[in-house]
């Protein structure tokens, strides 16, 4: 299951019944209406994985930079610096999506819940009002 969000609603790339797709969505909005709004926040939303690229970018660039030196010299000290930045970009990306996602949803309403179908994937378009 996969989910991509926009302002307008998101598209649920899913093979699951239409029905059990509607229910998961109405138990969804009652809970984060009621303020359960960790249920917004996932280890894989793209700014988690976002993160994760750039911390990464980041330390290879660094541990590649300077003068030409032995191979495995460099080698050595971009891994030094890699391996610390995958290890602090998930709880790095985690605190971002506080900042990046919004759980507030009392001022919508489900206008529309469509079947879709993306090449050999089936799923939902679901529009908000």
């Amino acid at each position: 299951m996969v989910g991509y969000s926009d302002p307008a609603g998101f598209t649920l790339l899913t093979d699951v019944p239409e029905e059990a797709a509607r229910r998961a969505l109405a138990d969804a909005m009652l809970r984060l209406q009621a303020g359960e709004t960790r249920l917004a926040i996932h280890p894989n939303c793209g700014t988690n994985l976002l993160t994760t690229g750039v911390l990464v970018t980041l330390a290879a660039l660094l541990g590649s930079a300077g003068a030409r030196k032995e191979i495995l010299s460099r080698f050595t000290r971009t891994l030094i610096l890699v391996l610390p930045a995958l290890v602090i970009s998930p709880g790095m990306g985690m605190r971002l999506q506080r900042y990046t996602t919004t759980a507030e949803v009392s001022d919508r309403w489900v206008k529309e819940v469509r079947p879709l179908q993306l090449g050999g994937m089936r799923g939902f378009r679901i529009m908000f009002a």
